[in-house]
């Protein structure tokens, strides 16, 4: 027959606040193996056996209780709970989880500790949650639904497909003839950067860095794709971007129809697919990061930086993606040592 336990003066005399919650031991054999692993328990074993009278713990024959952060009463559950095939930690957090009336992880974690010290393992938790039964009966994802996934096609060749973003950028105040010297005195003004349009080919990784400022509109993002891009490498035949306005725009359709260009937008069930692209941004934030501690902006060396990525190795293609392109490294600069040219 199961025992029910109320105990009112277990703690120091000195506490009259200190009590034990009823608890009921269903098989009678939970109190000695809670004795049993509370000793053995690398966290607790010590503690436990340290001398009577330590202040903010309390021990008898049966429960090992120590005062938390807030100087309440907490009973120690052992990092181990486990006897004779009997996990009493399963039992613990199925006991939290239904207070909770079937809470995520983080709800069932929290009612725990709360009225224990625990040293929590999340997986344990996570896992409970994830096999509930009753959770997965009657709960919902609030996630939309996952499309099928359709992979990019590789490119044949270099130039012809490009993904592109425009990441922020910390603002930059400049004037124009520091990017565009050939511009007279008396034109020059003043102009905020604080975006970055980046274009990477997809075949070789090989990226365009250019600086726009907050007012793009959809007309000046596609003369400047004229200027800068086309201009060098010619129209490509695929775009992957993400869903920005700017090239969701009717206005970039019509230009890319009429260049016949093919837009691949990435879904909104799975923005990863321009990958690339928040790979190159990722590089680029960590250049931009390293110009300012070195007493730069990142608008003045910017080109600079785009040479040096373009000139940086690339682990899956086994080169740069200048080398790529050229079949030869470039020259970033003088050097300290002599070395030889690859003919």
């Amino acid at each position: 027959m199961a025992k029910i336990y109320l105990d009112l003066d277990d703690g120091p005399k000195d506490d009259p606040d200190f009590y034990l919650v009823a608890h009921i031991d269903k098989d009678d054999r939970m109190s000695g193996a809670y004795i049993v692993c509370i000793r053995i328990c690398p966290m607790w074993s010590q503690l436990y056996y340290a001398p009577e009278g330590k202040k903010g713990v309390s021990k008898d024959n049966r429960f090992f209780n120590k005062k938390n952060e807030k100087g309440e009463w907490r009973l120690v559950l052992p990092s181990m709970f486990d006897m004779n095939s009997k996990n009493y930690l399963d039992n613990a957090i199925k006991e939290a989880h239904d207070a909770t009336a079937h809470g995520g992880v983080e709800k069932t974690l929290k009612w725990l500790t709360d009225k224990f010290i625990y040293q929590p393992f999340l997986m344990l938790f996570k896992e409970y949650v994830a096999s509930c039964d009753s959770c997965q009966r009657t709960k919902y994802s609030n996630k939309a639904p996952l499309g099928q996934v359709s992979m990019l096609h590789v490119p044949a060749r270099a130039w012809t497909d490009i993904t592109m973003d425009i990441p922020k950028m910390s603002p930059v105040f400049t004037y124009c003839s520091t990017l565009y010297p050939n511009i007279p005195l008396e034109d020059d003004h003043m102009i905020c950067f604080s975006r970055l349009w980046t274009i990477v080919y997809r075949q070789s990784g090989f990226m365009f860095l250019i600086p726009v400022s907050d007012n793009l509109t959809a007309e000046k993002c596609s003369d400047t794709f004229d200027t800068h891009v086309a201009s060098v490498i010619g129209y490509p035949y695929y775009i992957v971007f993400n869903r920005d306005t700017l090239f969701m725009s009717d206005h970039f359709k019509d230009w890319a129809a009429r260049k016949g260009i093919r837009l691949e937008p990435s879904t909104a069930y799975h923005p990863q697919t321009a990958g690339q692209s928040e790979i190159a941004n990722k590089a680029i934030l960590q250049a931009s990061r390293a110009c300012k501690v070195e007493g730069n902006e990142w608008l003045h060396k910017l080109s600079e930086i785009q040479l040096k990525l373009n000139s940086r190795d690339n682990t899956a293609r086994q080169y740069s993606p200048f080398f790529s392109l050229q079949g030869f490294e470039a020259k970033l600069g003088p050097s300290s040592f002599p070395y030889s040219i690859t003919p």
